[in-house]
């Protein structure tokens, strides 16, 4: 059921994205709590804005999370050493982090303190440092 809710309001958001236009979708999903640390620079905006409505409208009716093939129940199969990385802001995607990693045998997870969804744009000196150490610590076990 979760799955068809999904796809129900990934389609709804792709006709508002095509009858508002890019600005007024921009300015909804951008004051989503989930986004609440990031601080967007006009110039970063204006790039996003240069989007085309109907790209990001089909972006979520072909590959929108809803249609994606469900890969949980053969994520126990992947056999490399794998980085998870959320931010501890984000609840849902920092719970699905910690299923991911008892999931994945040679997983490991890091949660980002004081950061929502986006974390390599909210604290990328901290996301960098973090992927940097986990591939040095992998390179040299």
């Amino acid at each position: 059921m979760e799955r068809n809710e999904r796809k129900a309001a990934d389609d709804a958001l792709a006709d508002s994205i095509e009858q508002e236009g890019v600005p007024a979708f921009l300015d909804r999903w951008m004051s989503l709590p989930m986004f609440a640390n990031l601080r967007p620079t006009a110039e970063d905006l204006a790039a996003r804005k240069l989007n085309s409505g109907v790209g990001l409208a089909e972006s979520l009716r072909q590959a929108g999370t809803g249609r994606q093939e469900p890969l949980w129940d053969r994520l126990d199969n992947i056999r490399v050493p794998t980085l998870i990385v959320t931010g501890e802001q984000d609840l849902k995607f920092s719970a699905l982090g910690e299923r991911l990693a008892n999931t994945i045998p040679e997983s490991s997870l890091e949660v980002i303190p004081q950061t929502g969804h986006a974390v390599h744009l909210e604290q990328p000196q901290q996301f960098s440092e973090t992927v940097a150490e986990w591939v040095f610590t992998r390179g040299n076990t």
